[in-house]
């Protein structure tokens, strides 16, 4: 392989990766790594991207962290590659990156990667938002970074419309509201939703 050119490489992944597909058409989960690997050594973006997203799926639930990351960034490569950057799969990527980098301890590439992804949703979509803040300030405070996490939890909470009290005299003045709602939910749970 090593004596095989560069320009030789391109076609033989190619070639090697259409085989494995079309010999695992029913069940490709268990080549799944190396079709992702062929068809990115192939240059095959868009079974590229949908075998890496895929593999990087199946790494990051079998916490191979370092492996998901590698996929991951192929996935985001190739999708920025083809223009689709903001894209709702572009989004998806960075999430995932974000998160196989937080699991891997790599605190600092995660914030900053979930950053980049949270400036890309659309603000109307205020649960994703905030959902990645909250992956964010996971990343935070696993770093120790606790004030940077306090303040991108506030972000998220502020996103879904909760407001948080800045003066304790407020925080104070609220408690027993709050105590007694949630005596209410735990008490009487049908009483405040009706299901």
């Amino acid at each position: 392989y090593r004596r095989v050119s560069d320009e030789e490489r391109v076609p033989l992944h190619r070639y090697i990766a259409q085989v494995m597909e079309e010999q695992n058409k029913d069940d490709f989960e268990p080549v799944l790594y190396d079709l992702a690997h062929h068809f990115t050594q192939g240059q095959v973006p868009d079974k590229a991207l949908f075998y890496s997203m895929r593999a990087g799926c199946k790494a990051k639930e079998a916490y191979a962290n370092t492996l998901a990351i590698s996929l991951f960034t192929t996935a985001r490569e190739i999708l920025e590659k083809q223009g689709k950057k903001g894209s709702s799969e572009h989004i998806e990527a960075l999430e995932n990156l974000g998160e196989s980098n937080r699991f891997a301890g790599r605190f600092d590439e995660a914030v900053d990667i979930l950053k980049q992804c949270a400036s890309l949703i659309p603000r109307q979509d205020k649960i994703h938002l905030a959902k990645i803040l909250g992956k964010m300030g996971d990343a935070l405070f696993e770093k120790g970074s606790l004030d940077e996490c306090t303040q991108v939890l506030e972000q998220a909470l502020y996103a879904l419309g909760v407001r948080i009290p800045r003066s304790k005299i407020l925080v104070f003045m609220l408690m027993p509201v709050e105590f007694t709602m949630q005596m209410l939910h735990t008490l009487l749970p049908g009483l405040l939703t009706r299901r």
